[in-house]
């Protein structure tokens, strides 16, 4: 990625008219894909891309994917092609810009990014539980209870919408 920004950067300064790259396929993935994210806030864009292309040196070599990109300046439009496994061009899809992921058409991974703002007051994610360390059955919350009434402060039931499992309770 490290090559695909200094790339980037050289045709937002405008040493460069275009450049073309050839990566992993894994420049999609949100740690890489944010580099994508910052130079196209610079001005980048990605004009040209085969997101996922099979590349095998001969038959003994190992099959790897790659993605290939054009990045431009301006409002040029765009075009994704998708390949089947030979290689063979099984769809273009032209359009005013690419995504940051390399799709075309809505930015789900800039909405998702976004809360709903429908939902905006009158609803909530909640509590999130990550793993059953603090949860109690409810003979272990009662029998420490009975040890010492200050344990009533931590010791809360903790409810679920599923049905069709138990209360449980969960020491805070």
């Amino acid at each position: 990625m490290l090559w695909w920004q200094r790339a980037a950067l050289a045709v937002i300064s405008g040493d460069t008219l275009r450049a073309g790259l050839i990566t992993t396929n894994s420049i999609i993935q949100k740690q890489n894909r944010s580099v994508v994210e910052d130079m196209m806030a610079l001005g980048a864009n990605v004009i040209w891309t085969i997101p996922d292309h099979p590349w095998v040196d001969d038959v003994y070599a190992a099959a790897v994917r790659v993605a290939m990109t054009v990045i431009a300046t301006g409002d040029v439009g765009a075009r994704r092609i998708t390949v089947d496994g030979a290689g063979n061009v099984i769809s273009t899809v032209t359009t005013h810009r690419l995504n940051s992921d390399l799709s075309a058409g809505i930015d789900l991974m800039r909405a998702v990014a976004e809360p709903l703002l429908a939902s905006r007051d009158i609803a909530t994610v909640g509590f999130k539980l990550y793993g059953d360390g603090f949860i109690l059955d409810r003979a272990e919350a009662d029998r420490l209870r009975a040890i010492d009434a200050a344990y009533g402060e931590v010791i809360r039931p903790f409810l679920m919408v599923e049905t069709s499992r138990p209360a449980r309770v969960m020491c805070s």
